[in-house]
């Protein structure tokens, strides 16, 4: 089975009245949705052309990027996601600031996004990863796109642990008897198989 076909870019989930049903996208199902602006701050709007292409229009280096966000029921690791991101002209997404982190969870704060089990929700994956065999496993963390150092963090208390010495990855991450979801973020094995990612572009993709 190939990835176009058991991933499906996701719809935004934030209706308005009028909205009308989606077709489809790089050849993946869309769920049928509808848009909104988003009332965050800085503004961030949903983009009204493409429902499944959100346009954050905040400040700072993510301001104007476009994101999707991509849900894999089946799992998918960090290097598969990662290649799919590319290969469609983006990269697993990259967040500067709290408003975009919100902004990006936002767009994931869904039930087919998340993995879980008794004590634990696993969300979907972002664009860090962490190089190098540091003893601190704070250290050492960068963004795919660039290889740029972090400059905005939000990890979960007690994170990253780099609990079996090989959590060389980050996602979004809550512990279930806090919240089902949250956009705080937790380290993990890149080979763990997540129910979804997020795609950033610099630019609108030409298929759009």
């Amino acid at each position: 089975m190939t990835h176009d076909s058991k991933w499906k870019i996701r719809a935004a989930r934030f209706c308005r009245s009028g909205a009308v049903g989606l077709g489809f996208a790089l050849g993946l199902g869309l769920a049928a949705g509808c848009v909104r602006i988003y009332n965050l701050h800085p503004q961030a709007v949903a983009d009204r052309m493409q429902p499944d292409l959100a346009a954050w229009l905040g400040d700072g280096e993510g301001g104007g990027h476009f994101y999707q966000a991509v849900a894999a029921p089946e799992g998918v690791t960090w290097a598969e996601a990662q290649a799919w991101a590319v290969a469609h002209g983006g990269y697993l997404v990259t967040i500067g600031s709290a408003a975009e982190n919100a902004f990006v969870f936002r767009l994931v704060d869904a039930p087919e996004f998340w993995l879980h089990d008794a004590s634990e929700s696993l969300g979907p994956w972002l664009g860090a990863y962490r190089t190098g065999d540091a003893a601190d496993p704070s250290d050492g963390w960068r963004w795919f796109k660039g290889d740029a150092p972090l400059t905005y963090r939000n990890w979960a208390p007690g994170q990253p642990n780099n609990w079996d010495h090989n959590e060389t990855r980050a996602h979004f991450w809550a512990i279930r008897t806090t919240a089902e979801r949250l956009a705080t973020w937790n380290d993990v094995r890149a080979s763990i198989l997540l129910h979804g990612f997020v795609v950033e572009y610099d630019a609108r993709p030409k298929a759009y």
